[in-house]
């Protein structure tokens, strides 16, 4: 172990483990689609395509509050908002009762950071086979 970097104990070159969580997991989400929000006449339904798939982050964001739907099968996510409802897959992203696009555009950019924080807690050594895992146990997040 050189100096005092905390990687180097866990088998990661010194610097590396700060380097790889460091790095995001997305840069954006796009918008690609409105529709009508049937639920609430005037407001649109908002759909985006993350610019890398979201199947390695998905089961950690399901320990997070609001979540109201998780199927670690499918790997789809609902959470509740006020108003309407963001649900996630591994290559989309919808969201409901959205005034316009770009209320939509904000809330997907917002999402994007709740991503990138939600990617910087998960450790280095699980970032390759969460895809396999079903939801991890609370602890296991609140660990790190």
């Amino acid at each position: 172990m050189k100096g005092d970097d905390r990687g180097a104990r866990y088998g990661h070159h010194p610097g590396q483990q700060q380097y790889l969580q460091a790095m995001n997991c997305l840069e954006a989400i796009s918008l690609t689609k409105t529709l009508p929000c049937l639920a609430e006449p005037g407001k649109i339904i908002v759909i985006g395509q993350p610019d890398r798939s979201l199947d390695e982050v998905i089961p950690y964001l399901a320990t997070l509050p609001g979540v109201i739907a998780y199927n670690p099968e499918t790997l789809t996510l609902t959470f509740r908002r006020q108003p309407g409802f963001l649900t996630l897959y591994p290559d989309k992203v919808c969201i409901t009762q959205v005034k316009d696009a770009e209320a939509g555009l904000e809330v997907m950019d917002a999402l994007k950071d709740a991503i990138n924080v939600t990617w910087t807690c998960i450790p280095c050594s699980h970032k390759q086979t969460v895809s396999d895992a079903a939801r991890p146990p609370a602890w296991r997040l609140q660990s790190y």
